[in-house]
């Protein structure tokens, strides 16, 4: 079989997978939006102290924008999870339909409907443009937790997964990798991811691809652009568009490390084919969302939706306009805002200068995997498209950048390693 051949058999067998997907996702949807919501509305109803206790966008470090919480999104899911609007099944799967008053943003609303206002205010808003996969956790976990006991299963479950994949990294002869990985996650400013929904849905489609992929890489690495384009697919299925990027390029990453000592053309074509395959999934995803929507309700779900990607690529907003300079620069600064930047600072000057040391007569190794060090720049090509979005949400976009975190960690930590191997080689054949 042809190269030509087997990339057509591929990209079949994509499209099958993503259409498959669209309606496994919609018959979950439907599934989960049957369950009767009781025991769901109990449990937001004591949930509500939280949100009278932090309001909208409490921040866990005062004057840090990077432990802000995203309650205003948090309430959305909750709202959107227990609220059964009296229409038809379908209907209310496909618009996500949550109640709303005049005048109030989500965590306002919850509070009045949690506390049993109803009046004439009461009105209810559809957000059809995106899946809210997320339905199908948060709507099983409010049968018998409220949202601060979901906050702490969270929490758990987050720090059972690092620990999960720096045992597997060491398991696998990646120990090199462990450091860039714990950097990777405190950039993420990990104790706002723990304690906000809204911020958990990356975290765990970005982490769990990683332990499939280490877990199978080695017996499967024929099949390893699947786990790529699941990943899309999922991405799309659960996230509300907050750093998505994460869930492509730090299994990437991995994925070529875990392939070793590969020609630079070889790593490019890899990483074209996973890139492809992890859009497909992302785009066919979500736009089967819309095509689906659409087909069902008789609704342009498609217009709204792409007139929300042409507001979210503005140079524009209800702040005035701005320039993609501003965009980066404002991600940029709140990243540069976090504790951590002076121990990312120390390890990265640690790190080079030993690169530096034993580097004088290998310098082959360090130009071999520079390509690396081409992974930083992604997150600022993603704000320069995504200009409205990155600028009105810097305060959460601002993890994109952790993907120039890692890839720069495992470059320094990659050749490092290489660079001490090799130069006890040398030592050994003088001695």
């Amino acid at each position: 079989m042809g190269n030509t051949e087997k990339n057509f058999r591929k990209l079949f067998i994509a499209l099958i997978t993503v259409i498959i997907s669209v309606i496994i996702g919609m018959v979950l949807l439907l599934l989960v939006n049957s369950i009767p919501n009781e025991k769901m509305v109990g449990n937001i109803k004591e949930s509500v102290k939280v949100f009278e206790r932090e309001e909208t966008y409490p921040q866990l470090m005062d004057g840090m924008y990077s432990s802000r919480l995203d309650n205003f999104t948090d309430a959305i899911i909750l709202l959107t999870s227990a609220y059964k609007k009296d229409t038809s099944l379908i209907d209310r799967t496909v618009n996500a339909y949550r109640i709303t008053y005049h005048d109030t943003n989500p965590v306002n609303s919850l509070i009045l409907w949690g506390g049993g206002v109803y009046n004439e205010t009461f009105n209810t808003y559809k957000y059809s443009r995106y899946w809210h996969g997320y339905q199908i956790i948060v709507k099983i976990l409010l049968l018998f937790f409220n949202y601060q006991e979901i906050r702490y299963l969270n929490m758990a479950l987050q720090i059972s997964v690092v620990i999960l994949i720096i045992l597997m990294m060491k398991h696998l002869d990646l120990s090199y990798l462990i450091v860039p990985y714990i950097m990777f996650y405190l950039s993420l400013c990990p104790i706002a991811l723990m304690m906000s929904l809204q911020f958990s849905a990356i975290f765990y489609v970005t982490n769990i691809s990683c332990v499939i992929m280490m877990a199978v890489y080695e017996k499967k690495q024929a099949s390893i652009w699947i786990i790529f384009l699941v990943s899309g697919i999922c991405t799309s299925f659960f996230d509300l568009l907050t750093y998505p990027l994460i869930a492509l390029f730090i299994p990437l990453i991995i994925c070529l490390c875990l392939g070793g000592d590969k020609k630079f053309v070889n790593i490019s074509k890899d990483a074209l084919q996973f890139c492809l395959n992890w859009g497909i999934g992302y785009i066919g995803m979500w736009s089967g969302k819309w095509i689906c929507g659409s087909i069902l309700l008789k609704e342009n779900i498609i217009n709204d939706a792409l007139k929300q990607i042409l507001n979210r690529t503005a140079l524009e907003s209800s702040q005035g306009e701005f320039t993609r300079w501003e965009v980066i620069a404002k991600n940029i600064d709140v990243f540069n805002e976090l504790p951590l930047k002076l121990l990312l600072v120390s390890f990265i000057l640690v790190y080079i200068f030993r690169i530096i040391y034993l580097s004088f007569r290998l310098k082959k190794i360090v130009i071999k995997n520079g390509y690396l060090l081409l992974f930083s720049v992604v997150p600022l090509i993603w704000y320069c498209v995504l200009t409205n979005h990155s600028y009105i949400h810097f305060w959460f976009t601002f993890r994109t950048l952790s993907i120039s975190v890692f890839s720069v960690f495992t470059f320094v930590s990659f050749n490092l390693q290489n660079l001490i191997m090799k130069n006890d080689e040398i030592c050994k054949n003088r001695i």
